[in-house]
């Protein structure tokens, strides 16, 4: 499954660039794009195989109109997303809405074994069998 194409967003620069770099260290191909460079157009445009973004506990709103643009495009309605955010109360309340837009889920801290297998699931289960971790 390596070789896959990665468009990772971060709010954290410096976060956002290591796990970059993890991610292309295990073979992947990582795009990093800052949140504000970050829209639909520029998801599709980039043709990646996953999604990374991160979901900003005191703004959620811009990524979940963000999920829902790809959802209704037709390039990516099925491209698999997965969504972070250190703030685990956030995602847990937002579960039902990220995992009917198809999405996974990964609260930081995150182990990096445990993203590595969440990347490789997302990426092989599409959205077909959407989970949160």
């Amino acid at each position: 499954m390596r070789g896959h194409r990665i468009l990772l967003t971060d709010h954290n620069h410096e976060v956002g660039v290591l796990v970059a770099e993890i991610l292309s260290a295990e073979g992947y191909r990582v795009r990093f794009a800052a949140p504000s460079e970050c829209s639909a157009r520029h998801i599709r445009e980039a043709h990646p195989d996953l999604a990374l973004i991160e979901l900003m506990p005191n703004a959620p709103d811009p990524t979940l109109a963000l999920l829902e643009q790809l959802r209704v495009h037709p390039a990516t309605a099925t491209l698999p997303v997965l969504v972070t955010s250190t703030d685990y109360g956030l995602l847990r309340s937002l579960e039902t809405t990220l995992h009917a837009l198809g999405c996974l889920t990964i609260r930081k801290p995150f182990a990096l074994d445990t993203l590595l297998e969440v990347v490789e699931s997302a990426i092989g289960l599409g959205r077909s069998a959407p989970v949160g971790v």
